[in-house]
């Protein structure tokens, strides 16, 4: 099956020994075989296309790609989950975890959209490295697709580990007095700016964020969705003046 994870990484390891160009031009050739693979997968209900049918408030998600603020980050973008919302669009990473009961339990605790509360320590899940706030999209290969983790699993077994797809919080973009601009192809993609107040962040030197889709229709529902989400809240803004 698919592996997101065999996107690009033999480029890391030999990038030192290739020029510029050939390692950007590998990069584009492994983005666009990722997205193509992405696509596929997703038509059949994969896992590497989860959803959240059940958290609040959520207004668009899907895969993007990110560029990081420095030069090589920028040449490299990481691959990003992201969800949008009315006041931010959060980003995650993906993982993969492995757990084995122990002593009956699993050591974790949910909310109703699989986002972990608490994580016991000594447990399964401690050991495994699950966190408080990942989020489990997928268990043993298939999406939850709005199902809690716990109907999914059923009667604990203890001999043999259970496969947790995770999305796994890397940051969020807010979204109050910020701005949104196509900005073209970029790594085999179709990109975008999005431009927060410097107001709304930690970082004021950090600019724009540039993410990139996989194509010129994904881009456009990520801009129109992240333009009406911006529309309404300067009309808050105003309406509270």
């Amino acid at each position: 099956s698919y592996s997101p994870f065999h996107c690009v990484p033999w480029c890391f390891r030999n990038v030192g020994k290739m020029k510029t160009s050939t390692a950007l031009a590998a990069v584009n050739s492994s983005f666009t075989a990722h997205e193509q693979a992405m696509s596929s997968s997703s038509s059949s209900g994969s896992t590497h296309n989860p959803r959240l049918p059940t958290r609040p408030g959520v207004r668009l998600t899907g895969w993007l790609h990110k560029e990081g603020a420095g030069p090589l980050s920028s040449a490299f973008p990481s691959r990003r989950y992201c969800v949008l919302l009315k006041s931010k669009l959060e980003y995650y990473e993906e993982r993969h975890i492995s757990v084995l009961a122990r002593q009956g339990q699993l050591g974790v605790n949910l909310n109703d959209w699989n986002l972990v509360v608490l994580v016991k320590p000594g447990s399964a899940a401690a050991a495994s490295q699950l966190e408080v706030g990942d989020v489990v999209v997928g268990l043993d290969g298939t999406a939850l697709e709005g199902r809690q983790l716990k109907d999914m699993v059923g009667p604990l077994r203890q001999d043999a580990p259970y496969q947790l797809q995770v999305l796994r919080r890397k940051g969020e973009i807010p979204l109050s007095g910020a701005s949104v601009a196509k900005i073209g192809k970029r790594h085999a993609g179709a990109a975008f700016e999005l431009t927060p107040s410097p107001r709304e962040m930690v970082d004021t030197s950090r600019g724009a964020f540039v993410l990139i889709a996989a194509d010129a229709p994904t881009c456009d529902r990520w801009c129109d969705a992240l333009s009406d989400t911006l529309r309404g809240l300067a009309a808050e803004t105003v309406a509270a003046a």
